[in-house]
């Protein structure tokens, strides 16, 4: 039990916000190749759209502190919230 406290308290959360960014951006790309196997359905392309810009949000979100506040905080909230509209519409 003092094992799993330890490892929880010594996770770094913006390294773990942008391997989270990384992987839906990875995520992101395979829906879009998938639009492109499947064109039936015309709502895949708009996904993956969604699913690129609340990746990029998150990757933009972990570089808080190294670029300006404008950037790390507007826009990746912005790019997040875009997404996240996106992705339900």
């Amino acid at each position: 039990m003092a094992a799993i406290a330890e490892l929880l308290t010594s996770i770094h959360i913006q390294t773990t916000v942008f391997l989270i960014g990384i992987a839906v951006l990875i995520q992101a790309g395979l829906i879009w190749f998938q639009s492109l196997m499947i064109q039936q359905y015309r709502g895949i392309r708009l996904a993956s759209l969604g699913t690129f810009f609340y990746g990029s949000g998150m990757l933009l979100s972990s570089f808080r502190g190294v670029l300006s506040d404008n950037i790390s905080i507007v826009a990746s909230n912005y790019l997040v919230v875009i997404g996240t509209a996106f992705i339900y519409v």
